[in-house]
């Protein structure tokens, strides 16, 4: 029956055309398991290719070593191409202050992407199942989450965009997976309630099944409705979009007659395709004031002269959205920030730079002690004239712990920097490579690492 189930969901949501290589997000525990197994005996029927990814995240010590060891032996076993990444979970979230599980879900994404980028016509898929979709529900609940959010894990999204992940087991119950019998190991970790999702999973989802031993199936179809009409609204946001949109702006008076769910949503998408950046709630709020107040007012002058300059707003990504003579257009901020570079020399007291001072001093390593390691590089590695310096366009760089290259600007759009403030940071080159970037740290190679002999510690002010 789950076979059946998971070919009706491929199908509903076209996740996998002939001629797709398939990455499968393989950790060994049930959910991969059963997802490689199904996807394995489905690969004739869809004309796909199988590789398997299998992150060990440097956590558990023996365990993750038996669990990379067990995914080797099953690949083997069944003649499925399988990948492995040895990384430092905690590592990268030590050096961007995040935690450990969302630095794994990074290091796991960036390994797709990069196993992506060899390999023809590639599709990502993860083992979400009905009852982490659920789990997902509920943890957005909790925070308050819009009708997207208790849509909860979509089946089909955009890693990249050109790289899509599927998830063929969304509507699949665990129990069902379970009943497959195909052997997997247990993270020890899921066991316990230190991770707010686990937490809902052992103590919230039992009492659910309590009161009505069906809950997750039916909370499962309603997620499904509520997805549906999540969808229904997006397709109306796109229309509205188009419908409004001209060569430099987006009409007023026809975003105005739509209706606030919609037009809110239209914004919503219309902000983040032009900044990368999602606006907050307070942003979109205020957009649909200016909208409407031009649909009461009649006239754009009169909106004009009436409210000045406080119908314009800043966005995240620094730049301004103006309500102006009937038209929604973007303009960028009126501070231009120029390119420098200067040489840079350590050690050295109070550096100046066009944003700042930079201090940067000689340690040894283990008189460096808990220091944070985002303003640290390993000295050892320095062997040439450092460059000072802020962004420049086609710049790339290699952060440590994350086994990836990516653009400076797609890695300001992850971290949420605003577009205002981008060209402020500073970054040190060496050689033409960047070896680290504020706020980042260290390139790959030029980390910390326990038989570092001096480091170069920098304070900015």
């Amino acid at each position: 029956m789950i076979y059946e189930k998971v070919k009706k969901t491929i199908e509903r949501y076209n996740m996998l055309q002939p001629g797709k290589t398939v990455i499968i997000g393989l950790s060994g525990g049930a959910d991969s398991m059963a997802l490689l197994t199904i996807l394995n005996s489905l690969k004739d029927i869809h004309g796909i290719r199988l590789i398997a990814a299998h992150i060990n995240h440097g956590v558990r010590g023996e365990e993750a070593q038996r669990d990379e060891d067990f995914c080797r032996d099953y690949c083997e076993k069944i003649g499925i191409e399988l990948k492995v990444l040895h990384a430092d979970a905690p590592g990268l979230a030590n050096a961007m202050g995040i935690s450990v599980e969302m630095a794994g879900r990074k290091l796991r994404y960036d390994f797709f992407e990069s196993i992506a980028k060899g390999v023809d016509s590639p599709v990502v898929a993860t083992a979400h199942n009905a009852n982490d979709a659920v789990e997902t529900m509920l943890y957005n609940l909790a925070r308050g989450a819009t009708l997207k959010g208790l849509s909860g894990i979509p089946p089909v999204r955009n890693l990249t965009s050109d790289l899509l992940v599927v998830r063929p087991l969304i509507d699949c119950l665990r129990d069902e997976i379970l009943s497959l019998n195909i052997p997997f190991v247990v993270d020890s970790t899921n066991l316990s309630n230190e991770y707010t999702r686990n937490k809902i999973r052992n103590e919230i989802l039992p009492l659910f099944t309590d009161i009505n031993e069906g809950a997750i199936e039916n909370i499962s179809r309603c997620i499904s409705s509520l997805r549906d009409d999540s969808s229904f609204l997006e397709s109306l946001a796109e229309k509205l979009i188009e419908k409004a949109k001209k060569p430099d702006y987006f009409d007023v008076k026809i975003l105005a007659a739509e209706d606030p769910v919609v037009l809110s949503r239209a914004l919503v998408k219309i902000i983040f395709d032009k900044c990368d950046v999602f606006p907050e709630k307070v942003h979109i709020e205020k957009l649909m004031e200016f909208v409407y107040a031009y649909d009461s007012l009649k006239s754009a002058e009169i909106l004009d002269e009436t409210v000045n300059l406080s119908n314009q707003i800043q966005v995240p990504s620094g730049l301004i959205v103006r309500v102006e003579n009937g038209k929604l257009i973007f303009a960028e901020k009126a501070e231009e920030i120029r390119p420098f570079s200067l040489e840079f020399k350590v050690p050295v007291k109070e550096f100046k730079y066009p944003f700042g001072t930079i201090t940067a001093s000689l340690e040894i390593n283990e008189e460096f002690g808990k220091a944070l390691f985002k303003n640290s590089l390993n000295y050892d590695k320095i062997n040439s004239n450092l460059t000072l310096r802020n962004k420049r366009d086609g710049d790339k760089f290699r952060p440590a712990f994350r086994n990836l290259t990516k653009s400076l600007k797609n890695l300001f759009n992850e971290a949420k920097i605003p577009v205002a403030d981008r060209a402020k940071l500073v970054l040190l080159e060496m050689n033409g490579e960047i070896i680290w970037i504020e706020g980042f740290g260290s390139a790959e190679g030029f980390e910390v690492k326990s038989g570092t002999k001096q480091v170069l510690k920098l304070e900015i002010n």
